[in-house]
């Protein structure tokens, strides 16, 4: 089911579409959830994309009804909350729905647990999280610079050492970020390492689960450093990896 959100009206649709909307309106709408639905890669990325283009247009009524009335000048979506949890997308299907929305910077709470992104999804992630909006998509001259991303929950998706990497490079400048679920992700040492260093460079962020992973050796001495290293972090799950002794006793 396709759920949006604001903050005192809720729509509930299998597909967002123009006739939803009895009267003229300027469209804000803050969240789009689409979880455990199985949609193929069409579905999902149609009803993503048609989510965005609600908030980031208004409405406009005519004679043969309601219909999408686009501003001279497009502008970023307002969705602060994109939840896809449980909808077994591949990474090449999470690709394939960013293209026409590449740049994240603006959401603030992006929910994927559940699916199957692997390294591919991972890295299209944390590119759509880090590239900034071009001046062409606001409609003032100079475009907000801030990464906004403040939860980012990931876990089940086996984006491996690679795809790890690659994300805590990414994460390492969205520095409003406070949780981050990287739960069973096949995440090793090298990763360990990528987590580590962002731990130590998160100075907001204050939950972070690791368990069912296999984080061992140099990745789990990191991640050691890392937490004694962070100022903010409160609460930290690393059950079910491979610490030794004398890591387990670091940590």
């Amino acid at each position: 089911a396709f759920a949006a959100t604001a903050a005192t009206t809720t729509i509930s649709t299998p597909a967002p579409t123009a006739s939803n909307y009895a009267t003229p309106e300027t469209i804000s709408l803050p969240a789009i959830r689409i979880k455990g639905a199985g949609l193929r890669t069409g579905a999902l990325a149609g009803a993503v994309g048609s989510y965005f283009a609600l908030s980031s247009n208004k409405l406009e009524s005519s004679d043969s009804g309601v219909q999408f009335h686009t501003e001279k000048r497009a502008v970023l979506s307002n969705v602060q909350t994109m939840d896809l949890e449980g909808n077994r997308m591949s990474g090449t299907a999470f690709r394939r729905l960013l293209e026409p929305h590449s740049c994240l910077s603006h959401v603030r709470a992006i929910n994927l647990k559940g699916n199957d992104l692997g390294p591919p999804g991972a890295i299209a992630l944390a590119q759509a999280c880090v590239i900034r909006p071009s001046k062409s998509l606001l409609y003032s001259n100079e475009p907000d610079k801030t990464r906004h991303l403040r939860s980012l929950r990931l876990g089940g998706n086996r984006i491996g050492d690679t795809g790890t990497t690659v994300l805590c490079e990414a994460l390492c400048v969205c520095k409003q970020l406070e949780t981050l679920d990287l739960a069973s992700n096949d995440i090793g040492s090298k990763g360990g390492t990528a987590i580590g260093v962002l731990l130590g460079k998160s100075p907001r962020l204050t939950e972070v689960d690791l368990s069912r992973n296999c984080i061992r050796g140099g990745g789990a001495a990191a991640l050691a450093f890392g937490l004694a290293k962070s100022k903010s972090l409160l609460w930290c799950d690393i059950s079910f990896n491979s610490f030794n002794n004398q890591v387990r006793f670091s940590v």
